[in-house]
């Protein structure tokens, strides 16, 4: 079961997705915006500037591929190769310039580094690109999504909000020894319902769209 995105008023021509974590579902969202949007009559383009592991999994235009699964600055030393920002820059104003939508999907989360000196978010820093967060409804979440959120604020990175992505069916949320005492579809339920609210309430960034049930990508 999948929610339909409830798309911000002024939704900006591009955006950068990152997550709190790799395999958090920002591939599922970034498809899934990119249908909506198609929906509507708008040409629509998916980034992904840095792919690892597996290319041919992704919807949309790498400018690297690595076949190597690590972070893209040991994936690219790896295979002897260096990842050049211009290159990124260039790749993504060229999309911008035919189509009405660019959606850049993050590799990983938002601190990711494309070189042992620089990290992909300054990437997106210099683009002025504003960002959606994807972060995981489980346990643990408020935590790695406020860090995420307190990164992109110290560098004055926009954010329009958080996309909260269920645990896929018949993936049970970490739960602590007490927890386990109670029923745990129970305290799954407590906790995913009071994640999104206490991020919200502390961070001050609204979330606009929950998914449910789907893949880890």
């Amino acid at each position: 079961m999948t929610s339909r995105p409830k798309v911000p008023q002024n939704l900006p021509s591009a955006i950068f997705v990152t997550g709190t974590d790799t395999g958090v579902g920002k591939t599922y969202f970034a498809k899934l915006l990119a249908t909506y949007l198609r929906g509507q009559g708008f040409k629509v383009a998916i980034q992904k500037w840095i792919q690892s592991g597996k290319p041919e999994d992704h919807p949309g235009c790498s400018v690297y591929k690595f076949k190597t699964p690590a972070s893209p600055h040991l994936a690219a030393e790896i295979e002897g190769k260096t990842i050049s920002a211009d290159k990124i820059k260039r790749a993504f104003r060229a999309a911008a310039e035919k189509n009405d939508y660019v959606i850049v999907e993050g590799t990983g989360g938002a601190l990711v580094p494309y070189s042992h000196r620089k990290l992909v978010i300054d990437i997106v820093k210099e683009l002025k690109l504003p960002v959606i967060i994807v972060a995981q409804n489980k346990l643990g979440v408020i935590n790695h999504t406020l860090l995420t959120i307190e990164a992109l604020k110290r560098r004055k990175i926009k954010i329009l909000g958080v996309v909260y992505n269920q645990p896929p069916e018949g993936q049970k949320v970490q739960l602590t020894q007490a927890a386990r005492r109670a029923k745990t579809s129970q305290i799954e339920k407590l906790i995913q319902k009071d994640n999104p609210r206490v991020i919200e309430q502390l961070s001050g960034i609204p979330s606009f769209m929950r998914q449910l049930n789907q893949k880890n990508n």
